[in-house]
């Protein structure tokens, strides 16, 4: 059952393992409610190797610290001018304040001195036992909701000893432990997981070689691959299949029925979740200085979210709209 604690006998290796890695950590989320069972903790990493058009969390896709600037907050007082030690910032001739990312490594000193908050630095890095001294803040919960802790990203097997780190430290105290991921890393790296996690969940983006790489910047063959080891694997972990629907880049029935038929030969998945792309991140691509790829897409219609659902249904695949 969730959130019920594992005995020492049954994870040896998590009870031994030393959770001093180190990680970038981009933002911890508490009381989550999506992303798992019950109330959880979701730790999200910094660093992804797709490059999706719809991603709502660009901020997580370099592995290093990131400025976000949020110019509307921006009181052009420039006491950033004098706080960047790059030499990033300067000042145009109409007085507005520019800054030349290419120069800018994400110290944050010029966030330190914001007095508006228009600057802030997301990435940390940290060790896996800070997380779980913050994880731990939240065990009460964990237990009453049947909750637990998610690994997220950006990617998390793209700091493969971290995330194993954080996991092993989580199953040793007995916490429900989940991770998101797009599997597309070596199988080597999401293996040694698999000890630790209750729940794996996958994204499956595009069942289209071709269509995938023009969406994400990279191939799907070592995403599938992956997942059919996934539900292979003698473990048995929970595997929940996510696909989010993006209008005009993935939402054709063709598409789904593809995905569908992938799903039904996999007995190890629990359901397939579809969810429906939302434009809350749009304005952070302006904040980390790059353009979005899909700021004319709309969202899709509930018409089409129930035909989708309908194609995975008729396959005999729980299917569910939302994470």
């Amino acid at each position: 059952m969730y959130g019920i604690p594992r005995s020492h006998e049954e994870a040896p290796a998590a009870v031994a393992h030393s959770a001093a890695a180190e990680g970038t950590v981009a933002r911890i989320e508490r009381l989550a409610v999506h992303d798992g069972p019950g109330i959880r903790t979701v730790v999200f990493l910094k660093g992804c190797p797709l490059r999706c058009s719809w991603c709502s969390s660009p901020e997580t896709q370099r592995s290093e610290p990131e400025l976000l600037l949020d110019r509307s907050r921006c009181l052009l007082c420039g006491a950033c001018l004098t706080a960047c030690p790059a030499g990033a910032i300067g000042r145009t001739e109409n007085g507005e304040i520019q800054t030349d990312r290419s120069l800018c490594d994400g110290c944050g000193q010029c966030a330190l001195t914001c007095p508006s908050g228009a600057r802030r630095v997301v990435g940390q890095t940290v060790t896996a036992a800070q997380v779980l001294s913050e994880i731990e803040k939240d065990e009460v919960f964990y237990y009453r909701s049947g909750g637990g802790v998610t690994i997220s990203g950006g990617e998390p097997l793209e700091q493969p000893a971290f995330t194993l780190d954080i996991a092993a430290a989580c199953a040793a105290r007995g916490i429900h432990t989940a991770m998101e991921t797009s599997a597309c890393a070596p199988w080597d790296r999401l293996d040694p997981l698999l000890d630790f996690l209750d729940l794996v969940f996958v994204d499956v983006k595009h069942m289209d070689e071709a269509a995938h790489r023009k969406a994400t910047g990279t191939g799907n063959r070592i995403i599938l691959e992956n997942v059919r080891k996934l539900a292979k694997d003698r473990r048995k972990r929970e595997v929940i299949l996510r696909v989010p629907v993006i209008p005009g880049i993935n939402d054709t029935e063709k598409n789904m029925e593809a995905t569908a038929d992938f799903a039904r030969d996999l007995a190890a998945v629990k359901r397939l979740e579809l969810l429906p792309y939302h434009r809350y991140g749009i304005h952070r691509y302006e904040q980390t200085g790059r353009s979005c790829g899909t700021e004319a897409v709309m969202v899709p219609t509930e018409a089409k979210l129930q035909r989708l659902a309908s194609i995975v249904r008729t396959r005999g695949i729980p299917v569910q709209i939302g994470g």
